[in-house]
Order: structure tokens, then sequence, then C-alpha cells
């Protein structure tokens, strides 16, 4: 009885840990708002299956729960794999590409209904579920493991990055690897699965103790939930060739490429995004950085950080006069426009609006 209750405390401090956790990773001053937002989707479905498996239930609120349960399981690997990939990269890919990996997670959302109607198979497709839910977390492991090789090799300094990543890879790895140990057992009716840990317990404990250890990361290390770092995903074969910056830049040409640039500035927004780079701005334009580079500074007369800020700043006052942004300080508005620190957030706007953002918008509340 005293072990049953250690067990289920564990569990329930592992869900509380993780709810903890979201709020606190969102709330960090200068934070990586993009991938603490996936973090935090990965932590919060690893509560909701560890308050599920403590949570005494009956009836259809039981199948339910199992249901949505069960879909979780499909959801882990696809939402860390992007966790990494945002982490590491400066790849942040729309809904509208990313959603082809919740297919697997919406057809066992189609096959349920036959599932349940079809109770004399009901053991195999159990099991061909289990199977294929701990497949499809394995193959999302691999490729996020392939990610962070592929940076390590690229970004020596950065080895704290990998030693995160690589440590809640080797735990959900681990919690897989005892998802189908116990699926084994179950199969094949081993005498170790009645037994008390030797059966998805493991499992479970396994889940609950990754979000102590984020919780440990957190708080000795939280630079990586602060820190964006570098881009390191490797170009493909399809990359489009970037327009070579010419020797001589004519007053037509010039106009032409500050236009296309204007409307990538007021349509893409990639602004927002606090670690953009010269070359990411180029990669997204498809031109030279070095074109790229004398664009802005012949055509507006500013360097790179000055006229990304120029934009930042204009959406702060923007934002700073929307009703819904009301409740934010200005501090939280100028990490919601891309800037990442505090002093680089006031030392830009008082260069390039000639006085400090409190100032600027009493006067204009003044008028």
């Amino acid at each position: 009885m005293g072990s049953i209750d250690l067990f289920a405390a564990f569990i329930l401090f592992g869900a509380i840990q993780g709810v903890l956790l979201t709020v606190a990773i969102n709330r960090l001053p200068q934070r990586n708002k993009t991938a603490n937002r996936v973090l935090s989707v990965f932590i919060l479905l690893i509560s909701f299956t560890l308050i599920w498996r403590i949570t005494k239930t009956a009836g259809i609120v039981q199948v339910v729960m199992g249901i949505v349960q069960d879909i979780v399981i499909f959801l882990y690997g696809p939402i860390f794999y992007l966790y990494v990939q945002v982490l590491l990269t400066t790849a942040h890919p729309p809904f509208k590409k990313w959603r082809v990996h919740l297919i697997p997670a919406l057809v066992y959302l189609c096959a349920i209904p036959p599932m349940y109607f079809a109770k004399d198979f009901w053991i195999f497709i159990y099991v061909a579920t289990a199977f294929l839910a701990i497949a499809h977390s394995g193959y999302y492991l691999i490729k996020g493991y392939q990610l962070i090789r592929n940076f390590r090799k690229k970004n020596t300094t950065k080895e704290l990055y990998t030693r995160y990543l690589q440590t809640i890879i080797a735990l959900v790895g681990l919690c897989s690897l005892m998802a189908l140990y116990a699926t084994i057992l179950f199969v094949f009716e081993l005498p170790q699965y009645r037994l008390e840990f030797f059966n998805y317990n493991i499992a479970w404990l396994i889940l609950a103790f990754i979000t102590y250890t984020l919780g440990y990361f957190a708080m000795f290390t939280p630079e990586i939930f602060k820190v964006a770092v570098e881009e390191v995903a490797p170009k493909t074969l399809f990359s489009p060739k970037p327009v070579p910056a010419k020797k001589e830049l004519n007053e037509a040409d010039l106009t032409h490429w500050k236009n296309q640039l204007t409307q990538v500035m007021q349509t893409e927004q990639p602004y927002l995004n606090p670690k953009l780079t010269l070359a990411d701005l180029a990669e997204l334009m498809e031109l030279d950085k070095l074109l790229v580079s004398r664009i802005i500074h012949e055509g507006f007369a500013l360097n790179f950080h000055d006229y990304i800020n120029t934009y930042r700043i204009d959406h702060f006052v923007e934002l700073s006069q929307n009703e819904a942004f009301q409740h934010y300080t200005l501090l939280a508005l100028a990490y919601e426009v891309g800037f990442n620190a505090k002093s680089t957030f006031h030392k830009a706007f008082k260069r390039l609006k000639n006085t400090s953002p409190k100032a600027y918008l009493d006067s204009l509340m003044a008028q």
C-alpha cells in the first residue's frame, strides 16, 4: 500500500512540476518565446497523461480519457522534434507544413470507432497500437538526435544545449523502451507483468522524471530557455540560389530591391524573431547577404540592426495603443516585438526616437 502511495505521489508531483515549469519558462526575461511555447505543449501533454494515470474514473469518462491519452502518445514525438528544430535552428515551419506530422494521431482517432466495435480483436488492436505508437516516437527521437549531432559538429561552444537535449532524448527513449518491454510482457502473459514495477509503471515513473529533469535544467541552466542559438540546419539541394550582389547598384535596381525588402518586412514580419540575422533576412529574400546589406545601407541610410529595430519600435508603438495589450508592461511589449534584452530595447529606442519609451508614449497620450 505504501509503495502505491509513493508511486501516486511521485506521479502527481511530476504533473504539478510540469504545470509550474510551463508557467516559469514563459515568464523568464529574454526568453526564447517560440521554443518555450513548443516545449510548454510537450510538458503539458506529459502532465495531462500523468494526471490521467492516477485519476480514478469509470464509465464513459474513463473511455474518453483513455482515447485522449492514446492520441496524446502519438503527439509526443512530433512535438519534441519540433522543439529541437526550433531551439537549434532558425527554421520555424508554419503550421500548414508541420501539420502533416499530426496525421498518425488523426488516423488513430478515425480508427477508434471500429476498434471499439471489434471486441473479438481488441487485444490484437491494442498491441498493434502500442507498437505503432512506440515506433512512431522512436522515429522522431532519431530525427531529433540527428539534428542535435549536426548542431554539435558545427557548434563546439554550445555544448550546454546538446547535453540538455541529449539528456531529454535519453529519458524519452528509455521511457519508450520500458513501454515496449511492458507490452511484450503483456502479449506473452509473462508473470513479471503482474509485479508492481515490472509493467507500465516503470514507463510512468520515467515520464514523471522527465518533468523533474526539465525543472533541474530550468533552475541551474536557465540560459537554455533564454538564449537563442544560431542556425545550423544544413542547406538542402533544393535551396534557392541567392542573387549575387552587383558591383554597381543603379537607382532603378535599388528602388526595386527597396520595395521588395519593405514588402517582406511588412508581410513576413521577420523582425519579430529576436535571433534574426542578416543571413536569415537574405535567405528569406533569396538574395546574397552582401546585396541585402547594401540595400539597407544605400536605400535607407541605416545599418542592419537599426533597420530591423525601426520596425520593432514602430510595432512596439502600435501595440502600446492596442487595447488588447494595455495590461502589458513596456518590457513585455519589447519582448513581444522581437527585442531580447531591456538594455538593447532602451538603447535602440533612444537612438531612433531621441527619447525614452515612456516619454514617447506619454507624448502620444498628451496629443
